[in-house]
């Protein structure tokens, strides 16, 4: 009788230490695939969380502290070389800082959406990175080449935030190669027609802030160049896909990657290309915005196409 209950214990024992076992190994497992997830979207943490949060934080900041973080061109030097990426995170008011973080958190958003859908993620880290390493020194040096050392203060996330959109036109790229539907020829194509449309548009916009460039006749020759090679792209570009048997789901992907591609250059005309250039609080850079834009959207693209 002793004996049959030893057993009896003896089994449960090992069934309950078997049962842990099991157990832990698909907690193991479990825990396993989070940190793969975590690890996966940790670019999209960073973007879509961290980014916005450290701009919030540092508006909040005493004046006299935002003050030593802006970026001076009229006491620029080797000391105050921070200055030209903590500029970027500073704001004159609430506005200032709400239009930039729209422009961005949206811009990251699509960006980050067709990175995932692409798995593309790497190459949606190694665009953020290099774009918070060259946007602020470029925008920044512009300045000086442009006004030299005058008394005055540039800070603002509009250069990240227009270079974000521009990264956002080639992450639609990117989607549309990885699903098949355009080709590595087809890419360039459709690359060239949405950076010449940039350009059309930031040249359309200069002739407002320019009015006197009406009185050069010959400039109106840069966009009828630029429309007539956006055309031709654009039919090389219609014919090759008209060749193609694309399904549904393809055909599907195309008019939805147009459709993000219209939407961007919504944005762009609403939020890059500002329609009050001088505030009460200063001149708005604009060409920072430019600058951002074309060298998010090359910047990315080459990244992509390497």
């Amino acid at each position: 009788m002793y004996m049959r209950d030893f057993k009896k214990k003896l089994r449960l024992t090992r069934f309950k230490c078997k049962k842990f076992i099991n157990d832990f190994v698909k907690i193991s497992r479990v825990m396993k695939s989070i940190m793969s997830e975590i690890n996966r979207y940790r670019v999209g943490v960073v973007a879509l969380l961290i980014i916005p949060l450290i701009i919030v934080l540092v508006f909040y900041l005493p004046a006299d502290i935002k003050t030593v973080l802006k970026f001076d061109l009229s006491s620029f030097n080797i000391l105050t070389l921070y200055t030209i990426y903590t500029a970027i995170f500073i704001h004159q008011n609430f506005n200032h800082l709400l239009g930039n973080i729209i422009v961005y958190y949206l811009s990251a958003v699509l960006s980050y959406i067709l990175s995932i859908l692409s798995r593309s993620e790497k190459w949606l880290i190694k665009s953020h990175l290099l774009l918070f390493l060259i946007i602020p020194p470029l925008t920044h040096f512009s300045l000086i080449l442009r006004y030299g050392n005058i008394p005055a203060r540039s800070y603002g996330f509009s250069g990240i935030a227009s270079g974000i959109l521009g990264l956002s036109q080639v992450s639609v790229l990117v989607l549309l190669n990885k699903s098949g539907v355009i080709n590595k020829d087809g890419v360039r194509k459709l690359a060239s027609i949405i950076l010449l449309i940039n350009v059309l548009l930031i040249f359309c916009r200069y002739q407002q802030f320019l009015p006197y460039i009406y009185q050069q006749s010959y400039l109106i020759l840069i966009p009828v160049f630029l429309l007539t090679v956006i055309i031709i792209n654009i039919y090389m570009l219609s014919k090759e896909i008209a060749s193609q048997n694309l399904t549904l789901r393809e055909i599907t992907c195309f008019a939805l990657s147009c459709i993000l591609i219209l939407f961007t250059f919504i944005c762009i005309v609403l939020c890059v290309f500002p329609i009050e250039v001088v505030t009460e609080f200063g001149r708005r850079d604009i060409v920072a915005h430019y600058i951002g834009l074309i060298l998010g959207f090359c910047l990315s693209f080459l990244l992509f196409k390497n």
